[in-house]
């Protein structure tokens, strides 16, 4: 997983689900969803074969719209996400973990940031 830290930063955090629960609802063709990520990713270019997307990222339902492949649900803010409890429960189970972990950063990321 890249950008996954115990201390995220709350403002990339709230770009990152409101771009996952931006889908909530499907969309009508592969052409929305790309431009749904264009608007994320505004410094990604615009594939060419909008098929790729059908394999790897979304699921075409029953209703003849196209949703991503992660359930709403679990993007959802849990209550207290936000306070320090939370972070303290996180940095808790951080501390548990008895084998190497590697924080990977995204070069553009606004999650991870440097002052974490």
């Amino acid at each position: 997983m890249v950008d996954i830290g115990i201390y995220p930063d709350p403002v990339g955090s709230d770009r990152i689900v409101s771009f996952m629960l931006s889908g909530e609802k499907g969309f009508d063709s592969l052409e929305d969803v790309a431009k749904s990520i264009s608007n994320y990713l505004p410094h990604r270019k615009k594939p060419k074969d909008l098929g790729g997307f059908k394999k790897k990222n979304l699921r075409l339902k029953d209703d003849g719209r196209y949703y991503w492949h992660w359930d709403p649900r679990f993007i959802r803010r849990r209550p207290g996400s936000r306070d320090r409890g939370y972070f303290d429960l996180q940095l808790k189970a951080a501390e548990k973990v008895t084998v190497p972990a590697l924080l990977i950063r995204g070069a553009l990321s606004d999650v991870v940031t440097w002052k974490m």
